[in-house]
């Protein structure tokens, strides 16, 4: 009797592997039969940075994700509904190896992730004050000069990630000063440079724009004769008389080198050459390097010429 309750036994446990065997088919076959999926380009969000840090970035900043789902889930799934991210928390300056964390929609399991983990490069968070440096550009209107150009303010914070910050020497505005005269005040976006003026980017300018006063003034001026230059010689038989600008005295300004031992203005060049009437001619004056006229820079010359007389 004993044989036969252990016969049966054994039969019923047989039996029970067998239906367990059955049963993981059907689940296994019903897992394995569901379609997969891959999203390319879901973007790795960060989190949990601590502060006083600052995120350079992340590499890559993209993941592709598999998925498994029903053929209908699958269908209507896009990269939006797959959150990716990393934490942060703890992250030293650097580079850092970070998992990789997946948030998916009800009822879609995840297969794979490529890569798993990404690269975040981390820096300190720092802060310092530079000052603003104005660079001019264009000309001044002719005859003025800068009195006083202020940017205000003097000096502006920067900050971001320290390798950033370090290299940054000072803030610099640039103002056209083209055909300005009298005083302005200019705003310009401020811009970070390093020690030899190149642009540095990456970091947060506080303020970001700046005023510029700007103060133009008109440089000395000095009035003084016009003496016509004549060149060539009357015809045979004729003289030429003395010659006479209208106007006959220009006002000039400029610096006060240029205008130092100027005692008269010329003129370009007017020809009697072969002449046997008066000459009239409007031509430039000619004006020292630097300077510029007040009004007009031309005048009209006449040369009276006459003919000879007494043989």
């Amino acid at each position: 009797m004993m044989d036969r309750l252990l016969e049966k036994n054994y039969f019923v446990a047989l039996l029970s592997l067998l239906l367990a065997v059955l049963v993981w088919a059907q689940v296994a076959g019903v897992g394995a039969a569901q379609p997969h999926r891959t999203l390319s380009g879901v973007r790795v969000a960060a989190q949990g940075l601590d502060p006083g840090m600052y995120l350079l970035g992340l590499s890559p900043s993209q993941v592709a994700v598999t998925v498994r789902g029903t053929p209908q889930q699958l269908a209507v799934l896009n990269p939006g509904a797959v959150r990716a991210s990393v934490d942060l928390h703890g992250a030293k300056p650097g580079l850092n190896s970070v998992a990789v964390q997946v948030s998916l929609p009800a009822g879609v399991s995840l297969v794979g992730l490529n890569p798993a983990a990404v690269t975040a490069r981390v820096d300190v968070l720092q802060s310092h004050t530079v000052p603003v440096r104005t660079k001019l550009e264009g000309d001044l209107a002719p005859g003025y000069q800068d009195l006083q150009v202020a940017p205000q303010p003097a000096s502006v914070q920067v900050s971001g990630p320290a390798g950033r910050v370090e290299r940054v020497a000072a803030v610099q505005v640039t103002v056209n000063q083209k055909g300005l005269a009298g005083t302005f005040r200019i705003h310009a976006a401020a811009v970070a440079v390093d020690g030899a003026g190149a642009p540095v980017s990456g970091v947060r300018l506080d303020p970001g724009t700046v005023a510029v006063r700007v103060q133009v003034g008109a440089l000395p001026a000095v009035t003084l004769p016009v003496r016509p230059t004549v060149v060539g010689s009357p015809a045979a038989g004729y003289r030429a008389g003395t010659a006479t600008a209208n106007p006959a005295s220009v006002t000039l300004r400029g610096p006060p080198a240029a205008l130092r031992n100027l005692n008269y203005l010329g003129t370009q060049p007017v020809s009697v050459a072969g002449a046997t009437a008066t000459v009239k001619a409007t031509v430039a004056v000619e004006l020292p390097s630097g300077t510029a006229a007040v009004g007009s820079s031309t005048v009209q010359v006449t040369v009276p010429v006459t003919a000879k007389t007494g043989g």
